[in-house]
């Protein structure tokens, strides 16, 4: 096995958790779902299908959409962390968005380069053009959603941004909601502080995260160009219930489902993604779900996360505009001082990493 080869499979093992603490008992019925509203299920059943027609794309792309759903369909397109070999993993969180009226689609990647994403960006843009292509008659690109985690949420901004300038995606409406960020490559600090200013925006962090230091997702927020009042970052936080018998864990697998062999859906999952998501896709779409409340803002920064069967509340997630970040360098594999940082004020070579 080549180094280049041992490289690729250590960083796929880490950005797919395969580092983080091991979770505690299964907690899937632990903290009881949401019956109606933001983060409830939708009432759609979902179809999921392959699509095999993009040519030059080595990597299938699956596409979850509502059965019976009048069209066109808002797009929201999902991108995965590194670990996995297929939908499995966040299947959960596709079919999720798909009951509620989206066509959902999931392009399957592999690192093609590194540190810098070239090749890999240049691979999803194409299979993400395939799949709008493929949907045609039954999506609307003007109303478009990004939803990533890891390695996918890092690759967002620099995607997104090519597809709402270059190809007018998004105009009448666009959201980003990225999960636990990798180091955010192909884009540049003047492009992030000049991004489209429509755009909604959640970014996403685990206390118990040890991959992706949360000082790349504060800088992200704290850079890019969405004004203030469309955009969130929110924090969940660990929980355990000693009368119920088990530990809902925030670390870097938390959006991940029982594909995953660290993931589990639990109130986490319920509250901590379903519901922001649902309330960020509301507003963009249809302008209800008063998204500043339910996804971006509370009043005390304190996020409701449900409560325990035995009737207490969960800890609350934490919202915030001004993020302040205080796990230590220590606790992250991919920590800010890392080389691969492209934002690191010391990194050399720079626009290496920012360009694709």
């Amino acid at each position: 096995m080549s180094f280049r080869t041992v490289i690729r499979v250590c960083l796929c093992a880490v950005l797919a958790g395969r580092l983080g603490r091991a979770h505690g008992a299964s907690c899937g019925d632990a903290v009881p779902p949401i019956d109606s509203g933001c983060g409830a299920g939708g009432a759609y059943a979902v179809a999921v299908d392959t699509l095999v027609n993009c040519r030059g794309t080595r990597y299938p792309t699956y596409v979850c959409r509502p059965e019976g759903a009048r069209g066109p369909l808002p797009l929201v397109f999902f991108l995965h962390g590194l670990g996995t070999n297929s939908p499995a993993a966040y299947d959960h969180i596709t079919r999720h968005l798909a009951a509620r009226g989206c066509c959902v689609v999931m392009p399957h990647y592999r690192i093609s380069s590194f540190p810098a994403q070239r090749r890999t960006y240049r691979g999803i843009y194409r299979r993400m053009l395939c799949a709008a292509a493929e949907l045609e008659l039954t999506v609307d690109t003007t109303r478009i959603g990004f939803v990533g985690h890891s390695f996918g949420g890092a690759a967002i901004p620099a995607l997104a941004l090519r597809l709402l300038t270059q190809r007018g995606w998004g105009a009448r409406a666009a959201f980003m909601y990225i999960m636990a960020p990798h180091f955010v490559f192909g884009i540049t600090e003047k492009e992030l502080r000049e991004f489209p200013s429509h755009v909604k925006m959640l970014v996403q962090v685990y206390e118990e995260d040890d991959c992706n230091d949360h000082k790349i997702a504060s800088h992200l927020f704290e850079t890019i160009g969405v004004p203030d009042s469309a955009k969130g970052y929110m924090m969940l936080v660990s929980d355990s219930s000693a009368a119920v018998g088990c530990r809902l864990c925030a670390d870097h697998s938390t959006p991940c489902g029982p594909g995953d062999e660290l993931g589990e859906i639990d109130g986490l999952d319920y509250y901590g993604v379903y519901r922001p998501l649902d309330a960020l896709a509301a507003c963009t779409f249809s302008g209800k779900g008063g998204c500043r409340d339910a996804a971006l803002k509370t009043e005390d920064e304190r996020y409701f996360m449900g409560v325990w069967q035995d009737g207490r509340p969960v800890r609350p997630a934490f919202v915030s505009d001004r993020p302040e970040v205080r796990a230590p360098r220590e606790q992250f594999f991919f920590h800010w001082e890392h080389p691969w940082n492209p934002f690191h004020p010391t990194r050399r070579r720079r626009r290496f990493l920012m360009r694709w």
